[in-house]
């Protein structure tokens, strides 16, 4: 949208005046740094003082904030608003364009980097509405618009330059935040400190121990299989592997015992009832256990343990030892015999199986009986630790108050000492009795004043003491929810969080407000628009004339040009009958004589039918003017018809408002 304040344009048509402007407009206002010259010698130092002799469309109320907004951009790095030939409009419109370009998060267009204060008003207008575009992307609170730019409303642009400018500061922040980085990562890459090659120095002597720490812990393999082929079974591979990194591994090989599964089951509930009872013995009873008993019973169980050893390596060779004959015989004995015998095995299994079992299931019972002791021992240790640290801070306590005691002591000792001299040396001296006495009863009325002293700070300390009680007191009894005074607190809590509601909903709605206010300040008025009109029918007029213009040079173009073709067919024409002619007269050919009358006829009608149609061809052009001049005749007998009537019309108005006048004056 145009601005109010139109200044001379590039054709130098002159800028319309805006109303309600005073001659202030045109007079020469100085700052108060312009107006106290001083004549002393040292005027070396210069001040940021700014120039306003050129205050084009500033009025007196809003020069403060003018001078406010030169100060800022100053202040910014804006030292182009020194120059006293710009305008207001240029120092206010740079000073935009340069902010919204120095913003580091700014989406400005490219021309605002390249500001022109020669521009006409057309490049400024467009540049204007560019700035407001580019504000409101980068979320300006202030909605500002082009008009106000051109009207240079101060007060508004006051706000918006200190917005920008803390955008300008920010921006710089960020900027040299980042090219910190960035010089740092860069001499990172090329440079190193002595502390960080200290540094690398130190890993790289450490690097190998690290390594040797790793290393410790790898397998490492010892021996190996000369024949590993031979090893068939799954089994004896898995063992050659581990010998050969140095571990040994056992099979223990199960019996399989299928009809005995039912006893075993019977067994095993068994050794789980009584395990279950052992668990729930008290605790009490464990603790009083003896722990001699408990070595005689880990005896017990070490012996039978040694026995049912001794009986498994019994059956073992009894196994290993049977030969051949053995074999023989067993098969040369009768039935009866070998079923006696294989009852006696079966027997002999059982009992060792059974006495397995209640081993495994003693063993178990061993073993939360130790679990359970070691827990017990566990907390009892904790105990311990902390009876031996609370004896510690007793001892340390006794011997801090002992060696207070011995101080005492001591002191006490060097002061009857002292007293006991001191009485000798009464006793010896001649003094009077009566200062004797009279400083003997100072020194008690000291100490009685001491006593008193020390008594009364204990009662003070005792008073304190009650105060702050009774202050606990009363600040429970605040505290209560049925005291007047909460259930007030608690009221104007309530009151102030609803305030507080209130005042956002009604900050909201003075910015929905704002933003409709800016909408129709963004309409124009009609002497706005009556100043777009003016300038709209000046900028056509222009147009028209240049286009005018322009056509004019077209036409005597086109024209010169036609000219300047028929004229070299002219000449090219005599040109050719002229070597015609001379031919002809030289050669004694009547043929010849004929053709060349023949060309020359024919030319000359070629000749003839240009004419012809360059002679329509104006005969038409002449018609479209005698058209367009009647039409133009018409038009202009309009616009007087027009202009008449509308004079008509005003008379007829102003006799109508004196009518209306005489019949008011009537009633």
């Amino acid at each position: 949208m145009f601005g109010t304040h139109l200044r001379t344009g590039s054709a130098g048509t002159p800028s319309t005046p805006r109303q309600g402007s005073s001659s202030f407009h045109q007079q020469l206002v100085k700052t108060p740094s312009d107006q106290q010259q001083t004549s002393s010698s040292d005027s070396s130092t210069t001040t940021n003082a700014v120039p306003t002799t050129n205050l084009e469309g500033i009025n007196e109320k809003n020069l403060n904030d003018y001078q406010q907004i030169l100060q800022i951009l100053l202040a910014a790095g804006y030292f182009r608003v020194r120059i006293s030939a710009l305008t207001p409009f240029d120092k206010i419109l740079g000073g935009l364009c340069w902010c919204i370009s120095n913003s580091y998060n700014a989406d400005a267009d490219v021309e605002m980097l390249s500001y022109e204060e020669e521009a006409n008003i057309g490049k400024k207008i467009k540049l204007s509405e560019k700035v407001v575009l580019a504000l409101r992307r980068m979320g300006c609170p202030q909605e500002l618009s082009p008009v106000q730019i051109q009207g240079l409303d101060c007060p508004f642009i006051l706000k918006v330059f200190s917005w920008l400018v803390q955008k300008v500061f920010e921006s710089r922040v960020e900027n040299k935040e980042r090219i910190q980085r960035y010089s740092e990562l860069q001499f990172s890459r090329r440079y190193e400190l002595p502390q960080d090659q200290q540094d690398m120095e130190q890993y790289n002597q450490a690097l190998p121990y690290l390594d040797s720490i790793r290393g410790v812990y790898h397998p490492k393999r010892k021996f190996k299989h000369q024949q590993r082929n031979v090893l068939k079974s799954e089994w004896g591979h898995v063992q050659t592997v581990l010998l050969e990194y140095g571990i040994e591994f056992k099979k223990i090989e199960r019996s399989q015992q299928e009809k005995e599964d039912k006893s075993k089951l019977e067994r095993q509930l068994r050794a789980q009832k009584q395990a279950s009872r052992t668990e729930s013995m008290d605790a009490s009873q464990l603790n009083n256990q003896n722990l001699a008993e408990l070595d005689l019973d880990e005896e017990a169980r070490e012996k039978k343990i040694q026995e049912l050893k001794k009986l498994v390596e019994q059956n073992e060779n009894f196994y290993n030892n049977i030969s051949a004959s053995g074999a023989s015989n067993l098969i040369n004995l009768g039935a009866v015999d070998i079923i006696k015998l294989k009852e006696e095995y079966d027997e002999k299994t059982r009992d060792f199986m059974g006495q397995q079992e209640n081993l495994q299931s003693e063993q178990m019972l061993h073993k939360r009986q130790v679990a359970q002791l070691t827990k017990q021992i566990e907390n009892q240790k904790v105990i311990y630790m902390k009876a031996k640290e609370e004896f510690n801070a007793v001892k340390q306590e006794y011997e801090k108050v002992s060696e207070t005691l011995s101080k005492f002591k001591e002191y006490n000792e060097q002061v009857q000492n002292k007293i006991t001299e001191l009485q000798n040396q009464v006793q010896n001296q001649d003094v009077d009795q009566a200062i004797l006495s009279k400083l003997e009863t100072l020194i008690a009325l000291n100490e009685a004043f001491k006593k008193q002293e020390a008594d009364f700070k204990t009662n003070c300390q005792l008073q304190l003491q009650e105060l702050k009680n009774s202050i606990a007191q009363l600040e429970s009894s605040f505290n209560d929810s049925n005291d007047p005074i909460v259930q007030l607190s608690q009221a104007y809590a309530n009151d102030t969080e609803k305030m507080k509601k209130i005042r956002k909903l009604a900050a909201k709605r003075n910015r929905e407000l704002a933003i409709v206010q800016s909408k129709i300040d963004e309409i124009p008025s009609r002497t706005e628009l009556s100043q777009y009109e003016r300038r709209f029918t000046e900028l056509y007029a222009q147009i028209s004339t240049k286009l005018d213009e322009t056509k004019k040079y077209f036409v005597s173009y086109n024209t010169l040009s036609g000219t300047c073709t028929f004229l070299e067919q002219e000449l090219s024409l005599l040109n050719s009958i002229a070597d015609f002619f001379q031919k002809a007269v030289q050669s004694q050919d009547k043929k010849y004589k004929a053709w060349m009358i023949n060309t020359v006829s024919d030319r000359a009608e070629k000749v003839k039918q240009t004419k012809t149609q360059m002679d329509t061809k104006l005969k038409e052009t002449e018609k479209k003017r005698d058209d367009l001049q009647n039409k133009y005749n018409e038009l202009v007998s309009k616009q007087r018809n027009y202009f008449r009537a509308v004079k008509e019309f005003q008379n007829e108005m102003l006799k109508n408002d004196e009518l209306n006048k005489r019949l008011k004056m009537m009633q």
